[in-house]
């Protein structure tokens, strides 16, 4: 899932990652190109967008032209996504391309302190957080010819950690994703792992001071130990100790998540099946037991979330029929009103779909149709619906525009 676009700056053709991220390179092309153009071009589409140049400190920078991000290729570095809760949730990338957020949980904490990790209104949710790091990855969308396993998400979930700072760090510090395990980098696996891990060990609960981390990767299993439960990662050995109170909490926060680990298994296929992703934030005990002191569980098919069945077929169904398209994030647990997904390959601008599930009324599936319709006409997009009360069969979709060409 490389990112293949790339930007044609005062005639030099240049990959489209580094002009937009190490843009020091490329200061006096881009003057050049300001002075004789007035502008860039981003060779993502055809025919290629503009782009603008813009002097921000002592160097050059390239931007979207005004309302241009979401008419970009998804695999492009310049694409921003129209159908995202980011905005409401107060996520903002700045002008230097970095997520600055707050979390209620300072990285290290003085006990004596009686420190109260409630979270505040501004403070972000782990659900926010990962829907950031999907969305930033380009997780969350498919094109046709990408390929995609947990060696790919763990390049790009890493790279998009690098640019998100919280508390004033960077993120990427305090994180972990365990890599594909191979036997040939078997110590270098097991010496990241324990760089990671250190601090939050010797800094554990009841020393005093206690520091804290965040770990993600695909869920292996999750099953009754003492009092709560033990969660397990693929690719990954230790495990982490869920308390009854967070198990209670998953249940309600992270309920699809919870019940495909709990009761359908969790682990998938391995090969573009369904597993669930997990966020934790860990602290450790004295005895160097890892536990979970919040935690999400993210549906997902072929990675993509997902939240149903019915998401699943759904989105194979894209990818057998090589089309493009995008999963909307919510940031929140709740879907909101955001479509299932939104196809941007269709001759007439995006197509949202949406799926109405089992056991809705048929007052309620007519009146949540007008709704849908509605709103697809203020977003100036089509709709195609899947009424799965009144066709189980899913629905043809709409024809690709074969004319979109993505460089």
């Amino acid at each position: 899932m490389e990112t293949r676009s790339s930007v044609l700056i005062n005639g030099q053709r240049i990959d489209g990652d580094s002009a937009r991220f190490r843009v020091e390179q490329y200061d006096s092309e881009l003057r050049a190109a300001k002075q004789r153009f007035g502008h860039a071009l981003c060779l993502c589409r055809t025919p290629p967008l503009k782009l603008v140049i813009r002097q921000r400190g002592d160097l050059m920078h390239l931007a979207c032209w005004p309302d241009d991000a979401h008419h970009h290729s998804p695999n492009c570095s310049f694409y921003t996504e129209a159908y995202s809760g980011a905005k409401a949730e107060g996520i903002v990338v700045g002008q230097d391309n970095r997520t600055q957020a707050t979390y209620h949980q300072p990285w290290t904490v003085e006990e004596s302190r009686n420190h109260q990790s409630a979270p505040k209104q501004d403070s972000i949710k782990l659900w926010a957080l990962i829907h950031h790091l999907w969305e930033s990855s380009r997780l969350y969308s498919w094109m046709p010819g990408w390929q995609r396993n947990w060696t790919i998400a763990h390049k790009v979930l890493m790279r998009a950690a690098k640019s998100v700072i919280i508390n004033g760090e960077p993120f990427v510090d305090h994180f972990y994703i365990p890599p594909a395990f191979s036997f040939a980098r078997k110590e270098e696996i097991r010496r990241s792992w324990d760089l990671f891990i250190a601090p939050i060990q010797e800094q554990h609960r009841g020393n005093g001071v206690r520091t804290t981390g965040f770990v993600l990767g695909e869920v292996r299993s999750i099953v009754p130990a003492g009092q709560g439960y033990l969660l397990k990662l693929k690719q990954h050995g230790p495990g982490f100790h869920i308390g009854p109170q967070m198990a209670k909490n998953l249940t309600h926060l992270a309920r699809r998540g919870w019940i495909e680990c709990t009761q359908g298994g969790g682990a998938g296929n391995g090969q573009g099946g369904t597993s669930v992703v997990a966020l934790l934030r860990i602290e450790a005990l004295q005895d160097g037991a890892l536990v979970a002191a919040d935690c999400v569980l993210m549906r997902t098919h072929c990675l993509v979330p997902a939240n149903s069945n019915a998401d699943d077929d759904l989105i194979d169904r894209l990818m057998n029929e090589k089309r493009e398209f995008i999963r909307p994030l919510s940031y929140r647990q709740a879907s909101l009103d955001l479509p299932a997904f939104v196809l941007r390959d269709t001759p007439i601008g995006a197509t949202e779909l949406h799926v109405l599930g089992l056991g809705m009324a048929p007052h309620a599936a007519f009146q949540r149709i007008q709704q849908l319709e509605a709103q697809a006409k203020i977003n100036r997009s089509s709709i195609w619906i899947w009424n799965r009360n009144e066709s189980p069969a899913m629905p043809a979709l709409p024809p690709s525009n074969k004319a979109l060409t993505c460089a």
